[in-house]
């Protein structure tokens, strides 16, 4: 089974359920040309206030600030690949696709938990489940388990290479509550969102009756819909959680027996679902909310200091 579609059937469009794979233009490597790494960071840098750990100064600002407003950047995106993706659940607090270390795309289609080489279009099923629906799913820093959560608030340890489960872990949230979001700490802690409002971190390495070590409720009631933890070169590991409520957390985590709430921020009346930490500033969060109220997309991007809760930029689209 070749999901991928190398053919450019309808130029200029996507298909309903066919996603893309995107590739940056770069400028051919030579001793002078910046490298891939460093060009974004400029692009970065040229988009965005001087935000660094230490919070910047106003001399900073004010460059950049000048610069951004002079010299607008371009990017041009364009898809390299495209997935027939038929099968995809539609759900605006559900969490089905994830890249391996490895570079490895696995995705939910009708259950079936597929992993996909996008360089080779290599394919295989890993997991295949004929029990509760799959809400989840994230890699381990080790590449070779994944975390599926579930409908019904189970969580499965996945060894792909083995094609087995390794541990399940129960009673992590309340009975019958959806596992919408998860993300690796490290390779033994596990986080995990679920329906009933609550963030839980869970070592699987532990008995069945001591595997949860931490739990922390902030949001108001329903979905955690996208959970992130900072990079590991940050200065300090900060968690970031996004909910249906609209709201953003930000937890500090340097203490591992006790978690510090540093603030919360309303990121819109939308669920907030997309969370990414800036790879090299460990102070800059960006936030991209979901489907409100009204039924409609807040259509935006926003960018956050968590040295001072401050939103420094907003992307509409």
């Amino acid at each position: 089974m070749d999901l991928f579609d190398r053919r450019r059937r309808h130029p200029g469009r996507l298909r309903d359920r066919e996603l893309p794979v995107l590739d940056f233009p770069i400028t051919p490597a030579s001793s002078t040309a910046p490298s891939r790494w460093g060009r974004y960071r400029q692009i970065l840098d040229d988009l965005f206030l001087s935000i660094n750990d230490d919070g910047g100064n106003a001399a900073n600002k004010q460059r950049k600030r000048c610069r951004r407003e002079k010299e607008p950047v371009e990017s041009i995106i364009s898809a390299c690949q495209i997935l027939d993706a038929a099968g995809l659940q539609d759900g605006d607090h559900l969490n089905l696709l994830d890249w391996s270390p490895s570079r490895n795309l696995a995705i939910v289609l009708d259950d079936v938990v597929h992993s996909l080489n996008p360089g080779t279009s290599a394919h295989e099923i890993v997991f295949d489940y004929m029990g509760s629906s799959i809400s989840s799913l994230s890699w381990a820093p080790d590449g070779r388990h994944l975390a599926v959560g579930m409908h019904d608030s189970l969580i499965y340890i996945w060894d792909v290479e083995r094609k087995c489960p390794t541990r399940t872990l129960r009673n992590v949230h309340w009975r019958s509550s959806r596992v919408g979001s998860l993300a690796w700490k490290c390779d033994n802690i596990l986080t995990s969102g679920g329906s009933d409002g609550r963030v839980v971190n869970s070592d699987p390495r532990m008995p069945s009756a001591a595997h949860v070590v931490q739990s922390y409720r902030g949001h108001g009631p329903g979905d955690i819909c996208g959970l992130k933890w900072s990079p590991d070169h940050a200065s300090f590991k900060q968690l970031a959680s996004g909910g249906s409520d609209g709201l953003v957390h930000v937890w500090d985590a340097r203490n591992q027996n006790q978690w510090a709430f540093r603030f919360k921020v309303a990121a819109r009346d939308a669920s907030v679902r997309a969370l990414d930490w800036c790879p090299f500033k460990g102070c800059l969060l960006a936030t991209g909310g979901g489907v409100g109220g009204d039924g409609k997309s807040n259509g935006s991007i926003r960018f956050w200091s968590t040295q001072t809760g401050a939103c420094v930029r907003i992307v509409s689209y």
